[in-house]
């Protein structure tokens, strides 16, 4: 959403000038605390004393897995096949971020209520080298489908489901408690969750935005 966010503040607030940085959670996290970020948007977050989170959307998990190597693994054919059962990931190689990472402990948790293990062959905090590895058909990964859409449509990569249970990762809007936000700042906020809305509407990607 990062250019639609770009042309809305633009029409609305053209003195405005944004600064976009990615990165997982615990780096997001640390760069708020040192006033680098005013907002950032991270997976899964928990308000603490120096952090509040406003929930922004849920998007669901798929496993992410290169043709052959989806093949090899006895996965159903297609561009995007049926659901994966949680406990198939034990006999999978993965590619996963750290433990700093939201999405990494939401995995974690679902893994560990089926008392299962998970064969972390990659631990990568960079999405970019995630997709190439599994594109590699070195590992699966684990990714919402907005992270992978183009890369599904060009049939590099397949999505699949997981389920029993269904995996959510759940978008956080964050801010820092330490410093109020600016009217710049707030003015960005207020776009955000709008803008989010129409781009979730109009790419029909299994994302859903929260009502504020």
């Amino acid at each position: 959403i990062g250019l639609p966010l770009i042309k809305r503040v633009r029409s609305i607030a053209p003195g405005i000038t944004l600064n976009f940085l990615t990165g997982y959670s615990g780096y997001v996290h640390e760069w708020l605390l040192d006033g680098r970020l005013d907002i950032a948007i991270v997976h899964d977050a928990r308000r603490s004393q120096h952090i509040a989170v406003d929930h922004l959307a849920t998007a669901r998990l798929f496993l992410v897995s290169q043709p052959q190597a989806a093949r090899e693994a006895g996965l159903d054919a297609g561009m995007r096949g049926g659901a994966v059962d949680v406990d198939t990931l034990s006999r999978l190689p993965l590619a996963l971020p750290s433990r700093a990472h939201g999405l990494r402990r939401t995995i974690e948790s679902a893994a560990g209520k089926r008392r299962i293990a998970l064969p972390i062959a990659f631990e990568l905090d960079a999405l970019m080298l995630m997709k190439a590895v599994a594109q590699e058909g070195l590992a699966h990964t684990i990714l919402a489908m907005p992270a992978v859409a183009q890369d599904v449509l060009r049939g590099t990569l397949q999505a699949r489901p997981l389920a029993n249970p269904e995996l959510e990762t759940r978008l956080m809007l964050a801010m820092s408690l330490n410093r109020p936000l600016t009217q710049a700042a707030r003015a960005v906020v207020a776009q955000l969750r709008g803008v989010l809305q129409e781009e979730v509407a109009a790419s029909a990607l299994e994302l859903h935005v929260a009502v504020s």
